[in-house]
């Protein structure tokens, strides 16, 4: 059962023997992460000055909490948006994100010894990835995209698989196009487990070598599954298409708008928004609501789909799930949930004492600016740097 747990009780410097979570069911800190002082300042100011643990066999348990047993915040008003996620669910997508992000570290070395001869297991993962988003999106975006801290490459396919299948279907796309996209996320990216883990994001330190693979590995890819049984072609074309712009500035072979299959288009918006957020080599991301908001610029300047813009929006808020902002109160609130009909108004929980949730669609307060995230930090987007391209082999 869950268990409630003081600050202070917590090791400095000491790896994490359990998952920390927060009154709202959010996943705070992973266990193994080595606990610094800095970031027990982050979480005493979101949190109440206790976390919650699971005791030992627990974790993952099936049955629901009770509001007393969970610390449940409260809602303000009756929108029936206000549900807070559940600690139960955390820890089950935690286990599924890391049992999907290693079969695909380990396939994808098979797959580049060319002795992958079926694609079911991607598929498969998938599967379980679409199953967890069907029953709570917005939790399971929020788990995958926000509580996750370690940007290995098998675990970013997984981000993006989550990602552009919850893109897909916020379009409506029938399953199968659903599956096919999360199948293609999990997939695009495998040559770069030939290389060193340095050398697997766009870098102006990126050796000659490294920058001819990353920029042909779509093709490669390609190549790779060709003869692997039960490669859908629309997976092959969204694997080969990841990386290309609508404007033609995208790579392997710089294809333009017409060119560019529908799902190809939805992995692209959501590898640049995982890519801003999370750069890699040590850079500093910029916080989610910029990220946002310069995505929204490049699709008007013709870099990105429209429609997998705005799906991206509804998906996620204009300031995404996870990301801290000011109230007009003052106060402070973490994002919650997103309002597909209103994406500047999304559900927020209070970082206070009270922990209430609240659906900005109907209540009085707006939010005055998005925050830097003290326990995931990351910059504010100058505006003069707005017009900049950040994300592939642009920054190389």
């Amino acid at each position: 059962m869950l268990r409630k747990i003081a600050l202070e009780e917590l090791a400095l410097d000491e790896p994490l023997g359990r998952t920390l979570y927060g009154e709202d069911g959010v996943l705070l800190l992973r266990k193994g992460r080595r606990l610094q002082a800095a970031q027990v300042d982050a979480l005493r100011k979101q949190t109440n000055g206790a976390v919650f643990v699971y005791d030992e066999g627990d974790e993952g348990a099936a049955s629901q909490p009770s509001r007393e047993a969970t610390g449940q915040p409260a809602s303000a008003g009756s929108s029936p948006h206000c549900i807070p996620f559940q600690p139960q669910a955390a820890a089950r997508i935690e286990r599924l994100v890391e049992t999907t992000s290693e079969m695909v570290s380990q396939l994808a070395e098979l797959l580049l010894d060319e002795e992958l001869t079926d694609v079911t297991p991607f598929q498969r993962a998938s599967d379980n990835l679409l199953r967890e988003i069907q029953g709570d999106p917005d939790q399971t975006l929020h788990e995958v995209l926000v509580s996750q801290d370690d940007r290995q490459l098998a675990q970013r396919c997984t981000q993006l698989s989550v990602l552009s299948m919850s893109l897909a279907l916020e379009l409506k796309l029938d399953e199968v196009k659903v599956r096919q996209v999360g199948t293609a996320a999990l997939l695009h990216d495998t040559p770069l487990f030939g290389l060193d883990e340095a050398q697997r994001v766009p870098s102006p330190q990126m050796t000659a070598a490294s920058r001819n693979l990353f920029r042909n590995h779509p093709l490669l890819a390609d190549r790779l599954l060709e003869p692997v049984r039960g490669v859908d072609l629309n997976v092959r074309a969204v694997v080969r298409q990841a990386h290309e712009q609508l404007d033609g500035s995208g790579f392997p072979i710089r294809l333009t708008s017409g060119r560019i299959h529908n799902l190809a288009r939805l992995v692209n918006i959501a590898d640049a928004y995982l890519t801003l957020l999370d750069p890699g080599l040590g850079r500093e991301g910029i916080i989610p609501a910029d990220a946002m908001a310069y995505l929204v610029h490049h699709t008007c300047e013709g870099r990105f789909d429209p429609a997998a813009m705005k799906a991206l929006l509804q998906t996620l808020s204009l300031y995404p799930i996870g990301s801290l902002v000011a109230l007009s109160d003052g106060s402070q609130a973490r994002v919650l949930r997103a309002r597909r009909d209103h994406p500047q108004q999304p559900v927020v929980i209070r970082l206070d004492a009270s922990q209430t949730i609240i659906d900005l669609a109907d209540a009085s307060l707006t939010i005055r600016e998005p925050l830097n995230d003290s326990a995931h930090p990351r910059r504010r987007l100058p505006s003069h740097q707005i017009g900049e391209v950040m994300w592939g082999l642009h920054v190389a």
